[in-house]
């Protein structure tokens, strides 16, 4: 690989990965809420494929986290942010492979931690969903990125359309 291909601006494809792995968890999440309404073998083994997915997904963006020099977001926010997408997939699978060994039957408290999870792994879908508008919608801005400065550290913030408190959010929500 020579330094200047290295080097050159390439499509990020971060957001994108981080939404797929969110949908591949929104699916495996519905199929756990099904496997414990019907108990059926076969949505058992749609979940271990769904999760054999995501676990691509996973695999397919640390190797562009390996590749990249600059990212959007910062490296160890991007990978903490896919490990625990891919936690929550991971654990359902176990969950439903060690009741199918052990031939446990759901009970109506298991059915209501699946729905959660679920619910959960929807609001997980739609955060990832904001992060690419967000993605979009500073790609369109014209003016460049707004520096402030805040006790000892820098902040690249640019500006948000839809509060106008979003300096004080950001302060507080990105930890500057």
């Amino acid at each position: 690989m020579s330094i200047r291909k290295f080097f050159k601006s390439r499509q990020n494809n971060f957001v994108k990965l981080l939404l797929d792995q969110a949908s591949l968890t929104l699916k495996g999440m519905e199929l756990l809420k099904t496997y414990m309404d019907e108990h059926n073998p076969s949505v058992a083994q749609e979940i271990m494929m769904t999760e054999k997915e995501a676990d691509e997904v996973r695999r397919i963006l640390i190797d562009e986290l390996l590749r990249t020099f600059v990212t959007p977001i910062d490296r160890e926010d991007i990978f903490a942010l896919s490990r625990a997408i891919d936690d929550v997939i991971d654990y359902a699978n176990t969950t439903v492979d060690e009741m199918e060994i052990l031939n446990v039957a759901p009970t109506p408290y298991m059915r209501r931690i699946a729905s959660l999870l679920r619910d959960a792994a929807y609001e997980i879908h739609l955060r990832c969903c904001v992060l690419k508008i967000i993605r979009v919608w500073l790609a369109s801005t014209p003016s460049g990125p707004r520096r402030w400065r805040t006790g000892w550290n820098t902040c690249t913030v640019r500006r948000w359309p839809i509060c106008s408190a979003a300096p004080r959010m950001w302060s507080t929500w990105w930890r500057c």
